[in-house]
């Protein structure tokens, strides 16, 4: 459950019954006297009217689109954390010792890190291993405001329909690529969304095994990661 209004289908038996697998599915419930569009700007989103405004809200899960560096589609992202950042149950660890993924979160409550589909710590090839996460958006009208956040490790480039509006980190800078996974980094999206379809894209870099000091480092050595949230504000009518 997203909240009361939300319900988002995360797991999927191996075995089903159904012909398709509906994880990244969201059913939203239309509140009585809600207007159409407005609901519409919900889906696959959290929703909350404030005053004068309708904002909703998207973080990093399991429902992004993972795609690797040539754009094969790869499926769903998983969720993924180090022992140091006290995940939640279910979470796969790439168990590396030290410090990391020091971002604070409290201001996206419900993200998480996340990471390519069956990655776990002991998958070799971390060094500049790279994926693309994505997001869509339909919105119904141009919005007042657009943030979104973001923190990585190591390297990420973000894209709204296809305009670069931000980078952070380094694999070749240790410092800039630690600064990238220890902060929330924020980028103005409003200047590329547009009313309808939008994509969110997301191009995240491990960084190399002169990070980790091993060669073919595993996720244990080297570990990759990116967490995200943004907000989307509308006028009210």
């Amino acid at each position: 459950m997203k909240n009361r209004n939300l319900l988002e289908l995360v797991e999927h038996p191996i075995s089903s019954q159904f012909g398709s697998d509906y994880r990244g599915a969201v059913l939203v419930r239309r509140l009585d006297g809600d207007p159409p569009d407005r609901a519409a700007r919900g889906l696959d989103l959290g929703r909350k009217t404030d005053g004068a405004t309708d904002v909703i809200t998207f973080v990093s899960d399991r429902t992004w689109d993972v795609s690797d560096a040539s754009n094969k589609p790869l499926g769903k992202a998983q969720r993924v954390g180090r022992t140091s950042t006290n995940p939640p149950p279910g979470t796969t660890l790439f168990d590396a010792g030290g410090e990391g993924w020091a971002a604070d979160l409290s201001t996206l409550p419900e993200a998480c890190w996340i990471w390519a589909p069956g990655v776990t710590g002991r998958t070799p090839s971390a060094n500049l291993a790279t994926f693309q996460f994505t997001k869509r958006l339909s919105l119904d009208a141009v919005p007042e405001s657009a943030t979104i956040s973001i923190a990585a490790d190591d390297y990420a480039e973000i894209f709204v329909n296809e305009r670069l509006i931000g980078v952070i980190g380094s694999t070749d800078d240790g410092v800039r690529a630690h600064e990238a996974q220890s902060s929330l980094h924020v980028f103005d999206m409003k200047p590329c969304l547009i009313r309808g379809a939008n994509t969110i894209r997301i191009l995240v870099r491990n960084g190399p095994e002169t990070f980790s000091g091993v060669p073919e480092a595993d996720y244990s050595q080297n570990p990759a990661g990116l967490v995200v949230g943004g907000k989307v504000t509308f006028a009210r009518d």
